[in-house]
């Protein structure tokens, strides 16, 4: 089958009742350049067996002839930027191949049971096509759809029944509109709908025990409703197949936990920037043995109940920043036994201390974030946290660092933003995976003692800009042969010693604001991906 994509200017269509050039498969864009108005008839597409693509793309269509639109049986027709006065089901006709139809910001109005003679409509998308209101007979007779959406269609309201006859509905869009409530729209004829999102609208509630109905759902995207206040509607239905809930952006001033024992199968549970006070509050009773991700961050948060994670016992990813956690060493703080969580952010609290108790049960930690703290002081640190690869300590009231044993595989260390005076390279003694260094914006003015030969060899980039160094001992860098960024501008530096000309690798030198007295270098030539900044 020969198949092509053309596009027609509105000219040859004016010209011509059909098409010249014969064609058995064609994708077919019918663009304005310049005409006002468009006349479709069954005779426009005569010389197409079939079109696959039918687009119409910024045209304003004066007339269609009933029938014309599924004339040469097109499988997808898209209506982008072009007007219509009114369309309706006698436009299309009988149109088995149609399984796609997309009204992107088309500007027409849509009759209702438009698109009931559309048997095998499959996908059915509207973006930016203002409606109000979806009626309940607008979706009528369309028992193939399997996706539908509305975004940022500027709905209002959508009458009771109005997907009543969408028997195999899985996927239902209704993000970005202005939707109060979606009390009773769920019904037993959605019962394979997979995934629902109604994010960015204005629901001040959700109908939890609507969801009886929906037994297949995966997905419930609720974010970013701004309005939200309960999520507390009684409900026992036991959801198997619901793995993500999204509630992050809302008023949610409590969250009921013991919900979770109707959803055993959830990984991924998003609660980030709601009003919520208290985590779990002794309201989690059962074993969330699926859950992978809990996301808390920007609530109102002053404690949180370590002890609960032993009924997450497979949770990877906890974000609980931006909170007013401060650390307490309670029994709360007590997990009792290891867990599996690799990322755990923790910045942007009030953490006064290092939180070791916690970690020693978190053997598989690859991220920590505790930056934008109050922490002071960095001691005990738990001996089995060998899988973690980055500890971001910066913006804290840090005034030492500590040797930290165990830390092979880190690849990342900030400690910029604190208030450290003296660095020492025994830091660095069992971080032989290191990476990124980065001790910019304290107080620095010593660097003490001598790397090991192999413990820094693998430091690509070192960050000591904006300290108060007088000397740095050039010497050091012959244990970092893969050195490629090194930042000191912004001290009190005098002297550049010969040893820098030694790192092959080395891309960017920045020396800005500085005391030097010369920079007698010239390193265009031995190294010419070097860039110096003086």
């Amino acid at each position: 089958m020969l198949t092509s994509r053309f596009c027609l200017p509105l000219l040859i269509l004016l010209q011509s009742p059909y098409l010249y050039s014969h064609q058995h498969s064609v994708n077919l864009t019918l663009e304005d350049f310049g005409f006002q108005s468009l006349n479709i008839s069954k005779a426009t597409f005569r010389s197409v067996d079939k079109i696959q693509v039918l687009e119409f793309s910024n045209v304003n269509i004066y007339i269609i002839e009933n029938g014309s639109l599924c004339s040469a049986a097109p499988e997808k027709i898209i209506f982008r930027d072009s007007g219509f006065s009114k369309l309706n089901k006698s436009h299309f006709g009988g149109c088995p191949s149609l399984t796609t139809l997309v009204f992107d910001h088309s500007g027409m109005t849509i009759g209702d049971e438009t698109f009931s003679v559309l048997f095998s409509l499959k996908y059915l998308h509207f973006v930016e096509q203002y409606m109000d209101k979806v009626s309940k007979n607008f979706l009528k007779n369309l028992t193939s759809l399997e996706n539908l959406s509305f975004s940022s269609c500027y709905l209002h309201v959508i009458e009771a029944d109005a997907f009543d006859d969408l028997r195999s509905l899985k996927h239902l869009s209704l993000s970005e509109n202005m939707l109060l409530k979606f009390d009773g729209l769920l019904t037993p004829n959605l019962n394979q709908l997979t995934t629902l999102s109604i994010g960015l609208d204005y629901l001040e509630s959700f109908p939890l025990e609507d969801l009886q109905h929906v037994p297949n759902l995966e997905k419930l995207w609720l974010n970013d409703n701004y309005n939200i206040t309960r999520f507390d509607q009684f409900s026992t239905t036991v959801m198997l197949k619901l793995r993500l809930i999204n509630l992050s952006s809302n008023k949610l001033v409590h969250f009921p936990w013991n919900y979770l024992q109707y959803v055993p199968n959830l990984e991924e549970l998003m609660l980030d920037y709601n009003g919520l006070k208290t985590a779990f509050g002794g309201l989690l009773t059962v074993e969330m043995r699926k859950l992978r991700k809990l996301h808390l961050e920007q609530n109102y948060l002053d404690d949180f109940s370590w002890s609960d994670l032993e009924l997450m016992p497979n949770l990877e990813e906890l974000i609980l920043s931006s909170n007013k956690i401060s650390w307490n060493r309670s029994v709360k703080s007590i997990i009792g036994r290891s867990t599996k969580l690799r990322k755990l952010y923790l910045n942007d609290n009030k953490l006064k201390h290092f939180p070791s108790d916690i970690l020693q049960d978190m053997p598989y930690l690859e991220k920590l974030h505790l930056e934008n703290n109050e922490i002071s002081t960095v001691f005990d640190l738990p001996a089995n946290l060998q899988a973690l690869q980055e500890l971001h300590l910066n913006h804290n009231n840090l005034t030492d660092f500590q040797r930290m044993a165990n830390l092979d595989n880190l690849r990342k260390l900030d400690l910029s933003y604190n208030n450290l005076i003296d660095f020492h390279w025994s830091v660095l003694y069992y971080m032989t995976n290191l990476k990124s260094l980065i001790l910019s914006n304290n107080k620095i003015q010593n660097i003490l003692g001598e790397p090991r030969r192999d413990n820094i060899k693998k430091l690509k980039k070192l960050y000591l800009n904006n300290n108060e160094l007088k000397h740095f001992p050039w010497n050091s860098l012959q244990y970092m042969p893969g050195l490629e960024e090194l930042y000191l501008a912004n001290n009190k530096i005098k002297i550049v010693s010969v040893e820098f000309l030694a790192l092959s690798r080395l891309q960017k030198l920045d020396l800005k604001h500085n005391n030097l007295d010369d920079f007698k270098y010239n390193v265009s030539g031995s190294m010419p991906n070097l860039h110096v900044l003086i």
